[in-house]
């Protein structure tokens, strides 16, 4: 009798374990990145997306940054520290396109400090931009994540600043055919709120 209750419990257990794990990314507790976006309201676009750490060299670099219409570079939202701060000098592939786009050599301390984090965890991530008054139309984001070597990801789309809000959920666009690493970046959701 006891062993049968012992197998129950373990079957219980296993059955508990399994469903915990499934939902969607609004059922998922995401953590933010800068801490000085905690409690934002407002107009903003957040960036929700799963991370996984990988292993190995060259990969678990990521960059978020947003470009007007016309492809000019506007701001970073973020990127992470280590090739924010230099570590593009030392590997040129990390982030390749946020460095040509957002010329970090050009940016201060201080300014590197309020984009950037040490590479995360393995989780559920978010991160937002600000939005400046007055500022209207329509704007390009860009999420960029190094995944092996000279491999990257980009998920890109456009929002339109006014006074819809949006949810949409991009799709990556992998530089290698058969990316390693290639979940490294999932489950992304960029969703605008106009107030």
């Amino acid at each position: 009798m006891k062993k049968r209750i012992a197998v129950l419990w373990a079957m219980l257990f296993c059955c508990i374990t399994l469903l915990s794990g499934c939902g969607t990314n609004a059922d998922v507790e995401t953590e933010i990145l800068l801490p000085h976006q905690q409690d934002l309201s407002g107009r903003r676009v957040e960036f929700i997306f799963h991370f996984e750490k990988q292993s190995g060299m060259g990969s678990n670099q990521f960059a978020v940054w947003i470009e007007d219409a016309q492809g000019q570079f506007v701001k970073t939202v973020y990127a992470t520290q280590w090739t924010a701060l230099g570590g593009y000098e030392i590997r040129e592939m990390s982030l390749a396109n946020w460095v040509e786009k957002a010329s970090p050599s050009s940016l201060s301390s201080a300014e590197l400090d309020a984009i950037t984090s040490a590479t995360p965890q393995s989780g559920t991530y978010k991160v937002v931009w600000v939005i400046d008054e007055g500022d209207t139309g329509d704007y390009r984001y860009i999420i960029e994540g190094s995944t092996y070597m000279e491999e990257y990801v980009l998920f890109e789309g456009v929002v339109t600043l006014g006074d819809k809000e949006t949810e949409e959920k991009p799709t990556g666009a992998f530089s290698a055919n058969s990316p390693k690493n290639g979940g490294m970046i999932t489950d992304v959701v960029v969703r605008y709120y106009s107030r």
